[in-house]
């Protein structure tokens, strides 16, 4: 997923009868993200501190960078039992058709490539959206590196999701932002 950098906002609108006004003073601003291969947008809450700066969020709040940080850190912790090597992040590939794809992250293992696509809000819409663009990551590699096989593809989300991941066509991680950790990787593998 791509940033786009800076803050979008989401305003109050209000109604009164047949008529509304949007009122610009009041809302929520969002970090957006987007993803160059399908269009599909995300948002989120933009840290709620007095000058709405990344680099020094609320101790609440943590951004969708901050986790995907922290899920690499628990993927290069886990890469042993995961059986992979050489795990990179934000891996842009250019394939012969001339297309850039990112990942968000790649590995190797003995069977291949493991793919890896993260998620930073656990919503069953989010993991649902993160399956059909693992999906479509997956195609694009098997169709401009036919000469590597994928070993593997995971979804990677933040363990306190509660939503129903099973019927997934993909296994899902959770980690522990806390702990940068996966808790479920004994009943994943």
């Amino acid at each position: 997923m791509t940033r786009i950098h800076g803050y979008g906002a989401y305003p109050q609108v209000q109604t009164s009868g047949d008529t509304f006004n949007i009122n610009s003073g009041i809302g929520l601003p969002v970090l957006l993200f987007y993803c160059e291969i399908c269009g599909y947008v995300e948002s989120y809450v933009g840290p709620k501190t007095g000058y709405w700066d990344l680099d020094h969020p609320s101790p609440s709040i943590i951004s969708p960078e901050q986790f995907e940080t922290v899920a690499f850190d628990a993927l290069q912790s886990a890469s042993e039992i995961l059986k992979i090597s050489n795990l990179r992040r934000n891996v842009r590939l250019r394939f012969p058709n001339g297309q850039d794809v990112e990942y968000d992250a790649i590995a190797e293992s003995n069977a291949g490539v493991v793919i890896f696509e993260v998620k930073s809000t656990a919503s069953r819409h989010h993991i649902e959206s993160g399956a059909a663009q693992l999906s479509r990551l997956i195609a694009l590699y098997r169709k401009n590196s036919p000469e590597t096989p994928i070993a593997g593809a995971y979804l990677v989300i933040p363990a306190m999701s509660n939503a129903n991941i099973e019927n997934l066509s993909f296994p899902v991680l959770k980690v522990n932002p806390s702990t940068s950790t996966i808790i479920n990787l004994g009943e994943t593998l």
